[in-house]
């Protein structure tokens, strides 16, 4: 049940546009489609998400057009899924965390489940998205013959649910034909058409419909051609001489340019000598021109793997913040590792790309990072020869923290084909984690707690609450709640780790603990909430980095089980590894659901550990503040300016949360692994809420 809505990213590729991610929306109609449309295109047009966009869109340029026939492939573009899925579901800001489902990326018309139309959002240019709306066959004045409708604009499409009293909507005044040739005006009275149903509308309507036709006004609308072109069979793929993934431009080279190239290609191939460089950089924005020729130098084949090439990118990029190496594909390994080694001991670099570099083996890429000491950010993508393993095996440098990666199967691990993925897969998953070592996060769980009401004024006599198997025991006032939710496949840095609790203490202190939907809702706020994180302190959130797996997986499979159901984890506790507690605590005396005046004041956390051996028994319980500086700052590695900034943040935004002390954590710890047992024998692996 519900309003079923369908969103689709698609890119152009050998100039018709293809699917390269779906998302299903349980419930999405009247103008939330415009406010989740405006939110995606928010998403990807930031800058911070344009490196591994445009990485996916050159690898889809490089894919055969038997990729979109296959049905046995779900996710091959996972960052720009991990883009829709976060886009159209989830924003802290606003306070709103939505039931989704991932689709596979090819997903056809004929297979989608819909009630209120689609949306189309098209990335060929990050920088300027566009999008539209549209009906399929049989909806609103759709014929069953057609393929879809025509693409609706904002106002279009409300005036299924809204009139728009005349309202002329600004968006998209014009559009790409086939070939992006030339631009063609759509006519404003479009909008004011009365071709589908409209219903009747209040003054609250009015006002939010034209405030979302006004940001949506600087995006254009996807043309007729294009949007027929992503599922209409009839769509034929121009191929070109020009390289995949290339556009053709015209030759124009200027008498500069002309010995720009002449001075570069002897440069590289040793016929001068690379003492010159110095006195060359004296011309106007050498550097840059000089990285724009090697890239098509490489390109084209054309660039020898010299120590001269390896000399050049190193004057290239020096004092540099960061380097884009994945135009160098063509370049012998032993070239990249000589070039990448000596542009790191400028020691400027925090941004390191090396995506679809293929020829670098996993020793050539730990000759890199031993070099890379102080790189903030690592593009991987497109890089199958790079394992998984490799990648969690970076987390055992003890002499650094590891930097954020992006890497193809890193991202994608999250989308496991939930019709294939199963209960006992997961269970067995959860109990050995696959790749789960090192330092990849100091947190491997946290532990929610939620109950309705105190026992009495002062403190939670958390022995006399047992775990609810259904509505009607948890409204009884004496049941809890409780969930572990694993945290140990996620990368994790000061920032983000503190940008992730405070993102779930936006979306949690919103959330009514009687709603049936709890159990898998909260485990899905938690594995977004670290998956998306604000560009800068206090700043939009919409840059996106890598979900915890595991932990989206098991919100998955608690939504797909039934609504109240999620799989029992065992706390577990290992020393040298820290747990979150967290408690949400919502008093009602009169039996009623109340929410406080400040919702936050109704948590309560700590981190904690088992104490070492010759310390004591039980467990040292820190708050985030003395975990920042203590574990991640000293112990872990983190920069000192991370967790400063890391520390203010949550002091500055958190101040309401208060602190679980050890007494009442080592009251609560007992009780949940005695719910585990009772749950497990109760439930056969599976417990309601």
């Amino acid at each position: 049940m519900g309003a079923r809505h369908q969103l689709f990213i698609v890119a152009k590729v050998r100039n018709r546009l293809r699917t390269l991610a779906a998302i299903h929306h349980q419930s999405l109609s009247h103008e939330r489609p415009l406010q989740r449309c405006l939110r995606v295109l928010e998403v990807v047009k930031a800058a911070e998400n344009r490196v591994p966009i445009l990485h996916e869109i050159r690898a889809a340029r490089e894919y055969d057009n038997d990729l979109w026939c296959r049905c046995d492939i779900f996710q091959p573009f996972p960052f720009i899924a991990t883009c829709l899925l976060l886009g159209c579901s989830f924003d802290p800001n606003a306070a709103y965390q939505d039931r989704v489902h991932p689709e596979r990326f090819n997903l056809s018309l004929s297979e989608v489940d819909n009630d209120e139309g689609i949306t189309v959002i098209d990335v060929s240019n990050p920088e300027e998205p566009k999008y539209c709306f549209a009906f399929l066959p049989g909806q609103f004045g759709v014929e069953f013959s057609d393929l879809l409708s025509d693409p609706l604009s904002p106002s279009k499409y409300l005036s299924r649910y809204i009139r728009p009293r005349g309202h002329v909507s600004r968006t998209a005044s014009d559009v790409d034909d086939l070939d992006d040739l030339d631009d063609r005006s759509m006519n404003s009275d479009d909008t004011k058409d009365d071709d589908y149903e409209r219903n009747s509308f209040d003054s609250t309507a009015q006002i939010e419909y034209d405030r979302l036709c006004d940001q949506l006004s600087p995006y254009k609308l996807i043309s007729k051609e294009l949007l027929e072109s992503v599922w209409s069979e009839r769509a034929i793929d121009r191929d070109s001489a020009s390289p995949r993934g290339q556009d053709i431009s015209p030759n124009r080279t200027s008498l500069r340019d002309t010995a720009m190239d002449m001075f570069t290609k002897m440069i590289a191939e040793g016929i001068v000598d690379t003492s010159s460089l110095a006195e060359a950089q004296q011309l106007p924005d050498f550097k840059h021109r000089l990285i724009s020729k090697l890239r098509t130098m490489a390109l084209n084949g054309e660039l020898p793997s010299t120590a001269a090439t390896a000399s050049c990118l190193e004057f290239a990029f020096s004092k540099a913040n960061s380097v884009d190496l994945s135009a160098l594909s063509s370049l012998s390994a032993s070239c990249v590792v000589e070039a990448v080694t000596k542009i790191m001991e400028h020691g400027e670099v925090k941004t390191l790309d090396l995506s679809h570099m293929r020829q670098l083996s996993e020793t050539d890429m730990t000759d890199i990072l031993n070099a890379a000491n102080g790189v903030e950010t690592l593009y991987l993508l497109e890089m199958p020869q790079i394992t998984l393993q490799f990648i969690y095996s970076l987390c055992n440098k003890s002499d650094s923290y590891p930097p954020e990666i992006y890497h193809t199967e890193l991202l994608a691990r999250p989308f496991a084909d939930g019709r294939r993925y199963t209960y006992s897969q997961l269970m067995a998953d959860l109990e050995s984690p696959p790749f789960a070592t090192g330092q990849s996060s100091p947190i491997k769980q946290i532990i929610f707690a939620r109950v309705m009401e105190r026992r009495n004024e002062s403190t939670i006599d958390w022995s006399h609450f047992s775990p609810a198997t259904d509505m009607l025991e948890w409204h009884s006032g004496d049941k809890m709640s409780q969930f572990v939710l694993p945290l140990r496949d996620l990368f994790v840095h000061p920032m983000k780790l503190v940008y992730g609790l405070v993102n779930i203490m936006a979306l949690l202190e919103e959330s009514d603990p009687w709603d049936e939907e709890e159990a898998y809702s909260t485990g899905f706020t938690m594995a977004k909430s670290f998956a998306m994180t604000p560009v800068r302190t206090h700043g939009p959130c919409v840059k996106v980095g890598v979900m915890p797996a595991m932990l989206f997986k098991t919100a998955r499979m608690a939504a797909n089980l039934v609504s109240v159901y999620w799989p029992i984890l065992k706390p577990t506790f290992m020393e040298g590894e820290w747990s979150i507690v967290l408690i949400n605590e919502h008093q009602s005396p009169s039996g009623a659901f109340e929410r406080k005046s400040d919702a936050r004041d109704g948590f309560r956390l700590a981190v904690i550990t088992p104490k070492t051996k010759g310390k004591g028994d039980g467990f040292s319980v820190v708050s985030i503040e003395e975990f920042l500086q203590d574990v991640m700052g000293k112990e872990s590695g983190a920069a000192a300016d991370d967790v400063a900034a890391a520390t203010r943040y949550w002091t500055s935004t958190a101040a309401n949360i208060g602190k679980c002390e050890a007494e009442e954590v080592h009251q609560l710890l007992p009780v949940l692994e005695r719910n585990y047992t009772q749950m497990m024998a109760g439930n056969a692996g599976k417990v309601h809420r």
